[in-house]
């Protein structure tokens, strides 16, 4: 499996996640969504905890670029 990442600019985004409805659909209730050009979901910044924690949910491990 590929390493999730997660970084933060303006938005956090998610980035190697294999497909997962379940992450799709929670990860739209918070605001996230995908970015074709840059493959990888983007969240609101306000939403950081929710969205570790459903990183974690779904995929168990990811690794943080501050």
């Amino acid at each position: 499996m590929e390493e999730i990442i997660l970084s933060k600019v303006e938005v956090i985004t998610v980035t190697a996640t294999y497909y997962n409805e379940d992450f799709i659909k929670k990860a739209k209730a918070l605001g996230g969504f995908w970015n074709e050009v840059e493959q990888e979901w983007e969240f609101p910044m306000d939403k950081e905890k929710e969205v570790k924690e459903l990183v974690l949910e779904i995929y168990g491990d990811f690794e943080t670029e501050d």
